[in-house]
């Protein structure tokens, strides 16, 4: 999206405005920085609070208000999603604010007044859908409050739900019809539906997994028992009501209900039949009486219609209802807030103003810190990771609970909790060519893909091995455990060479894979050094370069595995552009040392560095320029300027340009340009050596594959004379049998030797053809690009001099 696609959005399962959001704070911040990018959405949840105050301000009065703005923002799972970058905020002050327009058109008195509160509220909850789909669970209440208005002609009534309708169209329209045109409306049902709702499967119950696993592992044990006594109360004032009025079927409805909750929380399988629990049963007799009938005042009448609909949908519907359960929280804590509200009333009987006054601020204070102490120590406190070490680090003497373990399910108990992994040192490892090579992890790939700023892939081949200090706090991610391969496993090959620290503990273990015994001291790699390195490498300028080169997993690696295979002591490697540096060291595992610029070269600036000071030797220069445009071409009218000091070859979008200010600098194989057999095979660069007696003569090809090859074919080497006649030739499967093509890996380039016996041979000058055959049909691959001749055959640009005893490159 930030490289301007214009199918970015509708790839997405979820809605546009979380990333449109956090966009807009990435272009204004020119970054990444966390903080950047996750304010928007805690702003959005800090304004929820102040909207349902308000909201509960209008409905129950002040204090109600005011109480339910409390318990709402001392929620556990209303601060984890505060904390993130998601969309849960926006969808929650979205929500809130159109209830609470809808409930100022239905009282205020003046026509224009309830026309702009209908639009506004309209326009948020259009917003809220827009946002997730799940925004259109508040459709009910604000049905409810719409119909309910007995202030408007009906003629007046029916103009704006027009008005509503098209408001609601006009700002979800423009996300929902593409999203239907693209195909990808399918595809985000299918996950609703199957993964979330479990449509077909039955019906559930995740309430007491919600309360007595999930709340009380987030929430201290007294914010649960207050939740719990307040509902409790309200809904018995509420049958009590019913039943003091003789209304028999509306006061069965609470019943149910009432049942239902308790038989939900202390004993969930009661109603279980099958795949089947039937305890939604019993909440739709209210759920239709809220609708249609209730001697509540509306406003009591709206707030339990809003908690029972999203107790049925993320209570009974939802078969992974996950973190979604935010939803329910604005509405369970107004019910509470007007409990408590009850409760400090039930006070002033015969207590003078300002005692009930003082002792209702020292309530809510007392509550503020006992429920904020443990959302401090969840939530805030860094030292120890309270979630990620549970139950390590209970406290039993202040936040007793009966849990023992976390609760079940991939990542949903720890959403929102600290957690300094350390992934931005490892990216800025790579960043700074201190990590040279490939890496394997077995967590999530978006993580580790975020950081680098770049797709990756691991194989067992790769050189290092990335493992969790803490491999007993791992927890289960979307893709797979965080650490699937055994610690022991990885040190029977590997040695443990740095560890990623965070306060001083390590966090993230370095094992690195050698290809011979060079073990090496450990080294820690702290992260309050690294962070601003990351943050200042990082930038949008390097994603956007990376998405404008389509940088991805394969980037430079032909580029880094030649001169991986080529460099020798004393060379080095120059860099025309910083942002080269991340995705050059994931595929280069070599020791030469890093020129690095503090901005992109010019083909002048890097001329001028490459003349300036003493003899550098040979330099192996990176450049990177799409085909066809005017930087590539700049790079490629530099590299005709040089034509005896500099060899240029362009490996996709990243091109290899070998330096050398002098005959005396050794000898380097010629690089050849998009040189390719069969459909995927490209030869990269070859090299010639003559032994001492000029009878062999050794020939190194360096190939690639851009895809798995299906077959294993030989390689055929012909020394061809001036008359068109083989007089020599080598015709073997590449590595002499050991390198069998069906195996090459797409990542790595292969160093392929053969030796020609030319000692029986003419003077003269030959020329040199290679190419590859299927041995069982004899058939040759057809060659492309340069050196290609007529018979599938490639011809080495350099000639072959018999009876010239120097070495011939």
């Amino acid at each position: 999206m930030i490289s301007g696609s214009d199918t970015a959005l509708l790839s997405r399962i979820k809605n546009p405005v979380e990333v449109t959001t956090a966009l807009a704070f990435i272009l204004f911040d020119n970054g990444f920085e966390e903080f950047a990018i996750r304010l928007p959405f805690a702003f959005a949840s800090v304004a929820a609070v102040m909207m349902l105050y308000l909201l509960g301000r209008e409905m129950f009065g002040e204090r109600a208000g005011f109480v339910a703005g409390l318990l709402l923002a001392l929620e556990g799972l209303f601060l984890a999603v505060s904390r993130l970058a998601q969309y849960q905020g926006i969808v929650m002050l979205m929500s809130i604010s159109a209830v609470y327009c809808f409930w100022r058109a239905r009282s205020d008195s003046s026509r224009q007044s309830r026309t702009l509160f209908i639009a506004f509220g309209s326009v948020t909850f259009g917003f809220a859908c827009l946002t997730h789909y799940e925004g259109i669970t508040t459709a009910p209440l604000l049905g409810l409050l719409f119909f309910s208005s007995r202030q408007q002609p009906l003629k007046e009534k029916m103009a704006l739900g027009l008005l509503c309708a098209a408001l609601v169209v006009a700002i979800a329209a423009p996300f929902y019809v593409p999203l239907a045109f693209s195909g990808q409306l399918g595809r985000a049902w299918s996950y609703l539906a199957d993964k979330r709702l479990g449509l077909g499967e039955g019906l559930y119950n995740n309430v007491s997994t919600f309360v007595l696993q999930e709340m009380l592992f987030r929430d201290s044990v007294y914010y649960v028992i207050v939740m719990l006594l307040a509902t409790g109360a309200s809904a018995m004032a509420a049958l009590r009501r019913h039943f003091v009025g003789r209304d028999g079927l509306v006061s069965a409805a609470w019943v149910a209900f009432i049942t239902a909750l308790a038989v939900s929380i202390i004993y969930p399988e009661l109603l279980q039949v099958g795949s089947v629990n039937l305890t939604l049963v019993l909440c739709l007799p209210l759920l239709f009486s809220l609708l249609f009938r209730s001697s509540l005042s509306l406003a009591l009448r709206a707030t339990w219609l809003w908690f029972v609909t999203l107790l049925i949908v993320y209570g009974y519907l939802a078969a992974q209802p996950g973190t979604h359960w935010y939803r329910l929280m604005p509405a369970w804590a107004l019910i509470s807030g007007v409990a408590l509200e009850t409760v400090i009333q039930g006070t002033r009987r015969g207590s003078h103003p300002w005692i009930t006054y003082g002792l209702s601020w020292a309530a809510c204070l007392f509550l503020t810190v006992l429920f904020g102490g443990y959302l401090f120590i969840f939530f805030i406190r860094q030292v120890p990771e309270y979630a990620l070490t549970f139950p390590q680090h209970k406290n039993e003497l202040v936040y007793w609970t009966p849990q023992t373990e976390p609760p079940p399910g991939f990542e949903a108990p720890y959403f929102g909790a600290p957690r300094q992994n350390g992934w931005e040192v490892v990216a800025a490892l790579y960043r700074t060519g201190t990590l040279r090579g490939h890496l394997r992890y077995f967590g999530g790939r978006d993580t580790l893909e975020w950081y680098l700023g770049h797709q990756w892939d691991w194989d067992d081949g790769s050189r290092y091995v990335l493992h969790s200090a803490y491999p007993e706090l791992s927890y289960q991610t979307h893709n797979a455990p965080v650490d699937e391969l055994p610690k022991e496993a990885i040190e029977e090959e590997c040695d443990l060479t740095g560890r990623v620290t965070v306060r001083g503990k390590p966090k993230i273990l370095i094992y690195e894979c050698p290809e011979g015994p060079t073990p090496r001291a450990i080294e820690d790699y702290a992260y309050e050094y690294y962070e601003p390195v990351y943050d200042r490498l990082a930038s949008l300028d390097e994603r956007l370069k990376y998405r404008a080169l389509r940088v991805d997993s394969k980037t430079c690696y032909e580029a880094a595995g030649l001169i991986h295979l080529l460099g020798k002591p004393g060379e080095s490697i120059v860099f025309t552009d910083p942002d080269q540096i991340g995705p050059f060291s994931y595929h280069y595992s070599g020791t030469l040392p890093y020129h690095i610029p503090a901005k992109a070269l010019s083909p002048g600036e890097l001329d001028a560095w490459l003349t300036r000071g003493s003899d550098k030797g040979t330099v192996y220069v990176l450049l990177w320029a799409l085909a066809d445009t005017l930087e590539r071409r700049s790079w490629d009218d530099w590299a005709a300027q040089h034509p005896t000091e500099v060899q240029l070859s362009w490996y996709g979008n990243c091109g290899l340009a070998l330096y050398t200010a002098s005959a005396d600098d050794g000898d380097h194989p010629t690089l050849l340009q998009g040189t390719r057999l069969g459909d995927s095979i490209h030869l990269l660069a070859y090299g010639l050596d003559k032994s001492s007696d000029g009878g062999t003569l050794t020939l190194t090809l360096y190939w690639s594959t851009a895809t798995q090859i299906p077959n294993n074919y030989t390689v055929f080497t012909h020394i061809v004379n001036g008359e068109g006649r083989i007089v020599a030739q080598k015709d073997s499967q590449p590595g002499g049998g050991t390198l069998p093509t069906r195996e090459w890996r797409t990542d790595k380039v292969i160093r392929d030797e053969y030796e020609i016996v030319i000692g029986e041979l003419p003077a003269g000058r030959h020329r040199i053809e290679v190419g590859m055959y299927d041995h069982q049909t004899g058939e040759r691959l057809v060659v492309e690009g340069e050196g290609a001749g007529s018979q599938r055959q490639i011809r080495l640009p350099t000639p072959l001099e018999i009876g010239v005893s120097q070495r011939v490159t």
